[in-house]
């Protein structure tokens, strides 16, 4: 009797146990088809991932390092980290406008990281173009954690949203310069979508690293509502745990 296998699916926490197939079957499990834990096909994503195993053994090392008490609200809500070789491992799961702040389908390739499925996948690629040049993703750890970030938002019902964030992302984007504005104008994109992406920087800033170059520094510098806001959140889900912790014992 064969077993499922999950490829390169990695999970916080334990991963959802795939039904078992009949005996009768010599292995064949229709109701695998069925399987889609937190609405995640994950029979599917088994299957379509060329990323290397160094690569794999990376990624779960990221995974490992986010703060238990991080990993805790990602537990609760479902999310797994999918690792692939490039963009178009993933291409057949977007929708046909694309990643947000990409409608050109053609600059899809050079994209590093996606999260999708309301949050409950995290994409991981390896590899993107460059130009004419196929080359190894750069600052792996930065996109990491600001998908993490979009993942994390998700799970707190779109914190990213609530009047209280609306309302430190309007205070600093009153005081930003247009120099500045037009530097990060991918976080400042229309209706929700920009302090979505705020968010998700302030917090891979929390972490050490995101994907705008010095954000540790310039995000606490030039949002600093919006990223005191993260902060204070990151220290409250950490503390809160380690509290949970120490009463246990």
């Amino acid at each position: 009797m064969s077993k499922f296998d999950p490829g390169n699916l990695l999970w916080f926490g334990a991963a959802p146990v795939p039904p078992q197939p009949s005996p009768y079957l010599l292995g064949w499990n229709p109701a695998l088809r069925k399987f889609k834990p937190f609405g995640l096909p994950v029979k599917q994503l088994a299957r379509y991932s060329k990323a290397s195993s160094d690569f794999v053994t990376r990624t779960k090392s990221m995974l490992d390092n986010v703060h238990p008490g991080i990993q805790a609200v990602l537990i609760k809500y479902g999310v797994a980290v999918w690792p692939v070789g490039d963009i178009y491992d993933a291409s057949m799961w977007l929708s046909w406008d694309g990643p947000r702040g990409h409608g050109d389908r053609f600059t899809w390739k050079t994209i590093s990281g996606l999260c999708l499925f309301e949050g409950h996948l995290l994409v991981l690629c390896e590899c993107r173009e460059d130009g004419t040049r196929y080359i190894r993703c750069d600052n792996r750890q930065g996109v990491f954690n600001h998908e993490l970030g979009h993942c994390l938002d998700r799970a707190l019902a779109l914190i990213s949203a609530s009047p209280e964030f609306l309302a430190c992302y309007a205070a600093d984007f009153k005081q930003l310069s247009d120099s500045n504005k037009a530097l990060y104008r991918y976080l400042l994109q229309p209706d929700l979508a920009g302090p979505s992406e705020l968010f998700t920087e302030c917090f891979a800033a929390t972490q050490g690293l995101g994907c705008f170059p010095n954000g540790p520094k310039n995000m606490p510098e030039y949002f600093p509502s919006s990223y005191q806001f993260v902060s204070d959140l990151v220290g409250r889900l950490t503390s809160s745990f380690q509290q949970e912790n120490i009463n246990a014992l």
